[in-house]
């Protein structure tokens, strides 16, 4: 059972459909089919405000088609989870608009450099007592050399084995045991 009061997706997100209800500044003049045949007016305190009734909020379509009291529309959203919360990414007219935003933001939010990477593990090591505090500082020396090459501001996906081959060849003089 997810204990976090978030949706349990398992991390993948979703997409569904909704309507979006955004408020009126001033009410049309004829009731909506829902609230002309309701008979206990009390939950939306009769009419006055934007309070909804069960049967307001659980309108589907007939909203959609006229509603005194709000703009609604009919809406795909998509959400992701970002470190265990789900996020609305899209809210689009067209459910393929809204996938294809969802798609192209699962890869931007997922997507790290190698720096990024190697500060995380780093921190991790520091955390669970695997390091000291002065290798920490001599790994923030390193963290800076390493973000001053250019193959390694791309995402990992993207590094080339020649190029951490090259990388590793260029930083054989911060070594402490040379070869001889």
């Amino acid at each position: 059972m997810n204990k976090k009061g978030t949706r349990n997706t398992n991390g993948e997100g979703c997409i569904y459909n909704t309507v979006a209800k955004h408020k009126r500044k001033k009410f049309l003049p004829e009731e909506c089919s829902i609230c002309k045949n309701c008979k206990d007016r009390s939950a939306c305190n009769n009419r006055v405000g934007y309070e909804k009734c069960q049967k307001c909020e659980d309108c589907k379509t007939e909203c959609l088609n006229y509603c005194d009291r709000f703009y609604c529309y009919d809406r795909n959203q998509a959400q992701i989870t970002i470190n265990g919360k789900q996020t609305t990414v899209a809210n689009e007219k067209k459910r393929k608009d809204a996938v294809s935003k969802k798609i192209e933001t699962e890869a931007k939010v997922h997507t790290k450099n190698i720096i990024e990477v190697v500060k995380k593990i780093g921190t991790t090591k520091f955390e669970a007592g695997k390091i000291i505090q002065n290798t920490k500082d001599k790994d923030q020396y390193h963290y800076a050399y390493i973000e001053s090459c250019e193959s390694f501001q791309k995402p990992v996906q993207k590094v080339t084995y020649d190029e951490i081959q090259d990388f590793l060849n260029s930083i054989r003089h911060l070594s402490q045991r040379r070869n001889r």
